[in-house]
C-alpha cells in the first residue's frame, strides 16, 4: 500500500513532467506522480508485479497553471486513487503488488530522463499505507508533527528562505522518521537568487 501525496504549483505548460517518481532509467519500474500532456490531466503510474505499468489519469487542466493545487494518490492493494484538492478525481481497480527497487526518489524529475517538473513544490510525503479521504483532506492545509503512522517520507521545503542567496542550501531536510534526506540538484544556489519560494502550508 502507498499514499503520495504533495501541494504543487505548475508554471511550465507543456511536456512531460515528473512530479515524484521511484522508476528510473534501466530499471523502469515503482511508482510515478507526473502529467504527460502539460496538466491536461495527472496521472499516477504503478508497476505491478507479473503485470507491468497500471496508469491511473484523471483531469487536471492548464487553467490551474500557477495556482496552488494539492495532489494525492493512493494505492490499497486493490484500488488506485486519485485526490485533487481532498476529491477524489478518479479510481482503477487493479490487484496485484507493487514491485519494490533500489531506485533514488526523485522530486521533480526521473533519473535517467529530461522530465523536469517546472514550479514550485510544499509539503511532500511518502506514506506505507493508503490514506483514506478523510485523512488527506484533514491534514492537507497542516504540516505533520512526522511521527504519523505509516509516514515514510516527509519534506516541507522549509530550510530555505525565499527570494536571496542560499547558499548554504544543498539538502532537502526529511522531518519524517527515517531522515532519508535528499540532495539538491541542479537547483540554482549559487546564484544571487534562490529557488526557495514562499509556500503555500505556512509552520506552526
Amino acid at each position: 500500500a502507498i499514499t503520495i501525496e504533495t501541494w504543487i504549483k505548475p508554471t511550465k505548460a507543456s511536456g512531460v513532467q515528473d512530479i515524484i517518481s521511484k522508476a528510473r532509467s534501466g530499471a523502469d519500474n515503482g511508482y510515478i506522480l507526473r502529467t504527460l500532456s502539460g496538466w491536461s490531466t495527472i496521472d499516477f503510474w504503478l508497476y505491478m508485479n507479473s503485470y507491468g505499468w497500471r496508469r491511473l489519469s484523471v483531469p487536471f487542466g492548464t487553467s490551474k497553471l500557477g495556482q496552488w493545487h494539492h495532489i494525492a494518490a493512493t494505492y490499497d492493494g486493490k484500488i488506485m486513487r486519485v485526490f485533487i484538492d481532498g476529491v477524489q478525481a478518479g479510481q482503477l481497480i487493479f490487484s496485484g503488488s507493487i514491485i519494490t527497487n533500489n531506485n533514488p526518489l526523485t522530486i521533480g524529475s526521473q533519473t535517467g530522463y529530461n522530465t523536469y517538473f517546472g514550479g514550485a513544490l510544499d509539503e511532500t510525503r511518502i506514506w506505507n499505507r493508503a490514506l483514506s479521504q478523510c485523512e488527506i483532506a484533514q491534514h492537507m492545509n497542516c504540516e505533520l508533527t512526522g511521527t504519523e503512522d505509516g509516514l515514510a517520507a516527509y519534506y516541507k521545503y522549509n530550510q530555505g528562505t525565499a527570494d536571496i542567496s542560499n547558499l548554504t542550501e544543498t539538502q532537502l531536510v526529511d522531518a519524517g522518521p527515517n531522515s532519508v534526506t535528499g540532495t539538491l540538484n541542479n537547483f540554482g544556489l549559487l546564484s544571487t537568487t534562490s529557488n526557495w519560494t514562499s509556500g503555500v502550508v505556512t509552520p506552526g
